[in-house]
């Protein structure tokens, strides 16, 4: 065993790969029986964690994909003799994960002008393949901009008959925001129909809840 009491100075390089991997390479200044532990550290900025049993190896190729794509690795590893530990450390900068295209769309049974009378207007928030993104905070604005509601749905009969349009909009989830607008119509009867001002039909406002 190599009885060297100061500890060994470690020299750590690492980089990302074109095949989605990080590449980890590393020398010590001791010769004879020296192990190295290998760490990432957590995206709390606090917890370093293990990616590997301890090894005598001087190199390691990792998937990316045990990863968060936080922007930012780091990594260090550990070497000890036995009676002596040191360490080193490197970095790598990611490119940020491609954010998820979303749309705000109508849900449930909307009314129409032929079928008016439904109470609310409800929406989801869905990404491109479809999947609904869980708690959107949606604020609905008039044409004005004054705020006239909160949350999935807004209730079609507080609307004043001054409000031309109304208009959604998530405001934390993919690139940041996303809104839409909908144009309103009465009915002789007074009921309030919201129609999509790039469409030439009535779409659903949410039926009773």
């Amino acid at each position: 065993m190599n009885c060297a009491t100061d500890p060994p100075e470690v020299k750590v390089r690492c980089r990302r790969n074109q095949k989605e991997e990080i590449e980890l390479k590393w020398s010590s200044d001791q010769e004879g029986e020296v192990w190295y532990l290998v760490h990432w550290l957590d995206d709390d900025g606090e917890t370093w964690r293990g990616v590997a049993p301890r090894t005598q190896e001087q190199q390691m190729t990792l998937p990316l994909r045990l990863f968060p794509n936080t922007g930012h690795l780091e990594f260090r590893v550990l070497a000890t003799t036995g009676l002596a530990t040191g360490v080193g450390t490197c970095e790598v900068d990611l490119p940020a994960p491609p954010l998820p295209t979303v749309e705000i769309v109508p849900v449930g049974t909307w009314a129409t002008l032929d079928r008016p009378g439904a109470r609310l207007a409800t929406v989801a928030v869905v990404d491109q393949w479809g999947r609904t993104i869980s708690d959107p905070d949606i604020v609905w604005y008039d044409e004005g901009g004054a705020e006239i509601g909160r949350g999935r749905s807004i209730d079609l009969r507080a609307l004043s008959d001054r409000i031309g349009a109304v208009r959604a909009v998530a405001l934390n989830v993919g690139r940041g925001r996303v809104e839409r607008m909908w144009l309103t119509h009465r009915t002789e009867a007074g009921h309030c129909v919201l129609h999509h001002d790039d469409q030439g039909g009535s779409e659903p406002a949410a039926a009773w809840e």
